[in-house]
């Protein structure tokens, strides 16, 4: 599995089953450049996928907005997708508009052995003029070579 977090939220998004591309731009500029989000506030657009037999979708015709991040910066970018004004504009505009926001950290084993990849996927919910977020904590499985820890730096994997 990928070891960038937008690569990780794809990857999980399609284990869904859903269709998910990246709407994160570079914007190039005489300092070098700078990544720009879509609506600035999300890195991802996600719909679910149609049954290959024609029939419904596996949930309700819904868009998702995903942000992504290191778990260690999840606060920092809840603040900011909470202190955006289009965060709200985009879930208030269509009762089919969804966002979440995917915070990713690498937790060693301890009584297991067994090291992981968690997700912490926030939901946030637009509704009687509040903006509300709820949160809950998912591990995904995590072959042994995608572990941040080289033997380059001296620590078994």
């Amino acid at each position: 599995m990928p070891s960038l977090p937008m690569q990780r939220s794809l990857q999980a998004l399609r284990d869904r089953g859903m269709t998910a591309t990246p709407v994160e731009r570079f914007v190039k500029s005489k300092r070098g450049g700078f990544r720009q989000d879509l609506l600035g506030i999300a890195d991802i657009l996600a719909f679910p996928t149609p049954n290959p037999l024609g029939d419904s979708p596996r949930e309700d015709g819904f868009t998702l907005l995903v942000q992504t991040c290191p778990s260690k910066n999840l606060a920092a970018h809840l603040t900011k997708l909470l202190r955006e004004p289009r965060t709200v504009l985009w879930l208030a505009s269509c009762d089919r508009h969804r966002l979440e926001l995917h915070g990713w950290g690498f937790q060693k084993g301890k009584t297991c052995r067994r090291s992981m990849w968690h997700l912490r996927r926030v939901v946030l919910t637009y509704s009687g003029g509040q903006l509300r977020h709820r949160g809950s904590e998912v591990e995904t499985e995590t072959p042994e070579e995608t572990s941040p820890a080289s033997p380059a730096h001296g620590v078994p994997r």
